[in-house]
C-alpha cells in the first residue's frame, strides 16, 4: 500500500475501523487506544458515526494531537514522529512522514474535517473530488505468496482473521457506503477479488449507493468470463470519460508480465496482463501498479511504453519495506534480489 493511501481510514479484516493499516496487532492497539474494543466492531453498531465519535476515538485523537508519546510504537515506526528516514537521512520539510497523514493536526475539528469532508489524495479516483474515503480489507484470502507481505511474515494473523471475523458481510459494507463517499478495495491480509461475494459487493457500492470504487488486486486465478462480468460493471456510461468511470482497477504487476512472479509468487503475470488489456479494450479504467525491485528497475521504461500502447495508466510505487526487521525475517538471497537501488526506497 502506498503512503498516500494512509490518508484514508481502513476497515480491517478483524472487523474494526482503524486509523491505519499498520495497526494489525489487536492486543497492542487496544492497550494503547481502545479502538478495538468489542463494542466498536462494525457489526455491533448501527452507523459509522458511532465509532468515529466514540470515547475511544476521542482519546486517540487527543493523543495524536497532544500526547504522541502515548501512541503505540507502530505509529512511531511506520509514520514517524521524527524527521529521519530509514537511511538516517534528514527529511526536508515537504517530506516529513507525519505531515501527509494528519498534517500535525492542531485540533479535533481539523481531524474530523479530514474524515468527513476533505480533498481526496491524488491517487484516489478523481483528483478534483472532495469527500471522505475508506480502504476496505474484504477478508482473509489470497493465493499469492509475496515474501514481504504480512501474510507471509505473520501467518498467524491470517488464521486469527479467519477465526475471529472471516469475510465482510453485505450489511457491514452498506454501513460503510452510507457514510463514506469513496471506497477502496485494497487488502492488508487479503486480495479483494477472492471474497466469495465479490460481484455482489461491487454492485452494492456502485449501483445501490452510487459510490466511486477503486479496486487494487494481483489479478490472478479468475476465468475470462468472470473478468468480462466485472469489467461490464466497471465501464463508464455513454458519453462519460474513462477517468470518470464508476470503478478504477489497479493491477499489482511488479515488473514486465514475465517478471512479476519473482515477487508475487504464484502470479501468472502474462495471463493477468491479458485481462488488463481486455479491460482496457472494453473501455474500463485500468491501472498498472509497479513496485520497484532490484529485478525490475531496469525495465521501467519498457513497462511504461507497454502500458501506453494499451491505454493503461502506469504508476510506479517505491517500497517502504526495505528495513532491518524485514531483512531479518526473510531469506537473504530473496532480500538481495528484491532490494532496489537506493533512489527507489520510499521516504514519504
Amino acid at each position: 500500500m502506498q503512503r498516500a493511501m494512509i490518508n484514508s481510514l481502513i476497515f480491517m479484516s478483524n472487523g474494526y475501523i482503524s486509523p491505519c493499516c499498520w495497526l494489525t496487532d489487536k492486543n497492542i492497539v487496544s492497550e494503547h487506544l481502545g479502538i478495538y474494543d468489542e463494542e466498536l466492531k462494525l457489526k455491533n453498531v448501527d452507523t459509522v458515526e458511532e465509532i468515529l465519535l466514540s470515547d475511544q476515538w476521542d482519546d486517540f485523537i487527543n493523543k495524536l494531537i497532544s500526547h504522541q508519546e502515548l501512541l503505540p510504537q507502530e505509529c512511531h515506526r511506520e509514520c514517524g514522529f521524527n524527521d529521519v528516514d530509514i537511511f538516517g537521512n534528514k527529511y526536508d520539510n515537504n517530506f516529513s512522514p507525519f505531515i501527509p497523514i494528519f498534517e500535525h493536526l492542531p485540533s479535533k475539528e481539523k481531524f474530523f474535517k479530514n474524515i468527513f469532508n476533505r480533498n481526496v489524495p491524488e491517487t484516489i479516483i478523481n483528483e478534483e473530488r472532495e469527500g471522505s474515503i475508506i480502504s476496505v480489507d474484504l477478508g482473509y484470502s489470497c493465493p499469492i505468496q509475496c515474501p514481504m507481505c504480512i501474510r507471509t511474515l505473520q501467518p498467524e494473523l491470517v488464521k486469527e482473521a479467519k477465526r475471529e471475523y472471516g469475510n465482510i458481510r453485505t450489511a457491514e459494507l452498506e454501513k460503510l457506503c452510507k457514510f463514506f463517499d469513496d471506497l477502496v478495495f485494497c487488502g492488508t491480509l487479503s486480495d479483494p477479488i477472492y471474497h466469495p461475494k465479490f460481484i455482489e459487493l461491487m454492485k452494492i457500492v456502485i449501483e445501490k449507493y452510487k459510490r466511486k470504487l477503486m479496486i487494487m488486486t494481483n489479478g490472478s486465478g479468475k476465468k475470462r468470463d468472470w473478468w468480462e462480468t466485472v469489467f461490464q460493471l466497471s465501464r463508464p456510461g455513454e458519453g462519460v470519460l474513462v477517468q470518470d468511470a464508476p470503478v478504477h482497477w489497479f493491477f499489482a504487476l511488479d515488473g514486465l508480465p514475465h517478471q512479476s512472479s519473482k515477487y508475487r509468487v504464484n502470479q501468472n503475470g502474462e495471463q493477468v496482463f491479458e485481462m488488463m488489456k481486455m479491460g482496457s479494450d472494453m473501455g474500463c479504467y485500468i491501472g498498472w501498479t509497479w513496485i520497484v525491485f532490484g529485478y525490475n528497475e531496469n525495465s521501467i521504461e519498457e513497462g511504461r511504453e507497454l502500458a501506453a500502447k494499451h491505454n493503461i495508466v502506469f504508476r510506479i510505487s517505491n517500497s517502504e519495506r526495505f528495513q532491518q526487521r524485514y531483512k531479518k525475517a526473510m531469506d537473504p538471497t530473496v532480500y538481495e534480489m528484491l532490494k532496489p537501488s537506493k533512489k527507489y526506497y520510499n521516504k514519504d
